[in-house]
């Protein structure tokens, strides 16, 4: 009886194993689907792209609720203001508004600048791989009355692996028309890790480096900065380069301060102010 007792609960426990390891078809599809919006979101405003996926996957079933089918509504967001289009249905109470969207997809930018409000401002404060502080955060901040809404979003962003989305780079087409690999993440962050380019490191006296790239024929200030997530002015004031001067072929082109133009521009600085003395 023991024994049998014992094979049952090794039984369970496999079934509970196994069964919690399921992921849903319909969850996965929605995933693939949508990533590459959420990076794109990411990228643009600093949401990261599981938090937007989670609660999409959460708020709109997967994009099957009433709302996401006939108001391309994702993210559950009712009117506050609103002067688009409108959906009622019964929520907390009944006949709610909700917003309308012509496209799902604007329902992710809606959701995106939705969270720029005020109440929502401490969450910019966190890391962006900190899913369980966003999580609880926006429970916190109000943004739905369920008491374990922190709980499920960080419940699905584990058992999809959605931080893996903070890895993943975003493939879009720039001013030029090319479609191009630019790493969805923090400025910080994406200045480190530069898609498609060779980086070097250049030392000086101090041993102290700074990142730089050598510029192939046909290179512009402004295709780099794309590329590096940054400013093309803040790139051609690191790079001493006037308005309409193009990189040369083989041209160091630096994403930080270049520490040895930095001390010759300082050198040459003492020795103007010299001259000037003397004169």
């Amino acid at each position: 009886m023991l024994k049998r007792n014992l094979i049952c609960f090794i039984l369970l426990c496999v079934v509970l194993s196994v069964s919690a390891q399921v992921k849903r078809p319909d969850y996965e599809n929605y995933i693939e689907k949508w990533s590459q919006t959420a990076l794109e979101q990411q990228k643009a405003h600093k949401i990261p792209a599981y938090i937007t996926i989670a609660q999409g996957l959460l708020e709109s079933g997967a994009g099957k609720s009433e709302l996401a089918t006939q108001a391309n509504n994702h993210f559950g967001i009712k009117c506050h203001e609103w002067l688009g289009s409108t959906y009622h249905v019964d929520d907390d109470k009944p006949n709610e508004c909700f917003r309308k969207y012509e496209k799902a997809s604007e329902s992710f930018t809606d959701h995106s600048l939705f969270l720029q409000r005020s109440r929502y401002s401490s969450l910019f404060a966190l890391e962006m791989s900190d899913y369980k502080g966003w999580a609880t955060g926006l429970s916190k901040c109000g943004y739905a009355t369920d008491p374990q809404y922190a709980n499920k979003l960080i419940k699905i962003i584990e058992d999809y692996g959605l931080l893996s989305l903070m890895d993943k780079s975003l493939v879009i087409e720039n001013q030029f028309g090319e479609e191009i690999t630019v790493v969805a993440l923090p400025k910080l962050i994406a200045n480190k890790h530069l898609p498609g380019i060779q980086i070097f490191h250049q030392f000086n006296r101090r041993k102290r480096g700074t990142r730089y790239v050598v510029a192939k024929e046909g290179d512009t200030f402004a295709r780099l900065a794309f590329l590096a997530n940054m400013n093309e002015k803040t790139l051609r004031r690191y790079n001493n380069a006037k308005n309409g001067r193009a990189p040369q072929a083989g041209e160091k082109i630096y994403f930080f301060y270049n520490k040895e133009q930095a001390n010759k521009k300082i050198e040459d600085s003492k020795q103007t102010d010299s001259q000037t003395e003397n004169s």
